[in-house]
């Protein structure tokens, strides 16, 4: 990689990320690709399509773990 394209990772990643792509988001939350695809699809999970971009806001999906523990624990 050259110095350049390091420069402009590095300010990219200094940006507060409001969405993430399929594999930062399968990631974040502790699953495979396959599995957020899945309930994607299915549209269990929160997301949304531009331009043949599928992206997931953060604050969403933040919000959309904290439902389902509370859910899976019975809303303790």
């Amino acid at each position: 990689m050259s110095r350049r394209a390091e420069r402009t990772d590095l300010r990219v990643d200094r940006v507060p990320r409001v969405a993430l792509r399929p594999e930062e988001a399968a990631l974040a939350i502790g699953v495979s690709r396959t599995t957020l695809d899945k309930w994607t699809a299915e549209g269990r999970v929160p997301h949304f399509r531009r331009g043949g971009v599928v992206l997931y806001p953060v604050d969403d999906l933040k919000t959309w773990v904290h439902e389902e523990v509370n859910a899976q624990s019975g809303g303790a």
